[in-house]
């Protein structure tokens, strides 16, 4: 990463640390009028589905309302920096770093100090069978161009992850050079794999974890120069004025912290065609413990009991 990215993260979270810490000497302050409609990005991906439904299931009964803004990543961070989008629970570092630091930078995005979620992981994968042939590195995908049929299955057009595809390819790291990547969305890629696998036909494409497709998929993370998958950790960014606007969803939002089976489990019973809303409250009132720490210093909009808000909303659910 270049120095200035790793000087830009510095100063970010120290930032983000000062805005926290004021806060929580606000903690007891009303929330503005316009915080009661909260805007949370929506790239199509099935994880931030999940963890916006869990953000929804908490807020809901505490008087605030939620609506998904479907955008691509870039234009989420152009939303946020414009204060048409409140919240994105999906900034995947280090992905989307270069991306956003411009908007760190200049102060237009907060990155809340705390990742929402560690443990996380990204990288070109291929089915296992094909990594059982040789093919088990970014070094080894020149050797298979024929078999691969020269192309790179990413995902939407405009994301980080294809991005950095697109750079290899035209920088011609690893021998790439000749490769073409074949951007969609989320769905067809993931299409396109099984159909493959049930083909047993050869093909490469962007994985990361969690994700259902780790489950459906008998597949293999390709190792790089770095490690053998790409660690990440995904964090919350909020527009520039909303810690100090909204305290108190705030607060709740930066007190969201999932983790990797929470997450895989949920995304399994939506793929399944369940609701995510539904699978999100169902969730929640099976584990009252997580309840507890994502509203700890949490009140309603209006200023009353949060904990009896969300017990009398769940029994009537």
């Amino acid at each position: 990463m270049p120095l200035r990215l790793h000087t830009v993260a510095r100063q970010a979270r120290r930032a983000a640390f000062l805005a926290f810490s004021l806060m929580l000497t606000a903690a007891h302050a009303q929330d503005a009028q316009t915080c009661k409609q909260l805007r949370f990005a929506d790239i199509g991906w099935s994880d931030l589905t999940v963890t916006n439904a869990l953000a929804t299931a908490m807020l809901g009964p505490l008087g605030y309302s939620t609506s998904p803004v479907r955008v691509s990543v870039p234009i989420s961070f152009v939303g946020l920096q414009k204060k048409q989008i409140d919240v994105s629970l999906g900034y995947w570092w280090p992905n989307e770093e270069a991306a956003i630091t411009p908007y760190v930078a200049d102060k237009s995005i907060m990155v809340l100090p705390k990742p929402n979620l560690d443990g996380a992981m990204s990288s070109l994968a291929v089915p296992t069978y094909e990594g059982d042939a040789g093919l088990k590195s970014y070094k080894d995908l020149a050797r298979y161009y024929d078999k691969l049929g020269g192309k790179i299955y990413g995902i939407e057009s405009g994301s980080s992850a294809n991005n950095g595809l697109r750079k290899l390819i035209a920088s011609n790291a690893y021998g790439l050079g000749k490769f073409t990547l074949v951007e969609s969305s989320e769905a067809s890629m993931l299409a396109a794999v099984k159909r493959a696998v049930r083909m047993k036909q050869w093909i490469v494409f962007w994985g990361w974890q969690p994700h259902p497709m780790n489950e459906d998929v008998q597949m293999t993370y390709l190792q790089n120069d770095e490690s053998s998958a790409r660690a990440a950790r995904v964090y919350t960014a909020v527009a520039s004025d909303f810690v100090t606007r909204c305290p108190n969803a705030a607060r709740l939002i930066s007190n969201l912290q999932f983790s990797v089976p929470m997450e895989s489990q949920l995304m399994a019973k939506v793929s399944q065609g369940n609701d995510a809303n539904r699978v999100a409250v169902a969730y929640l009132k099976q584990h009252p413990e997580v309840v507890s720490r994502w509203m700890a210093g949490v009140k309603t909009f209006d200023g009353a009991d949060a904990s009896k808000a969300l017990a009398a909303s769940f029994a009537g659910s």
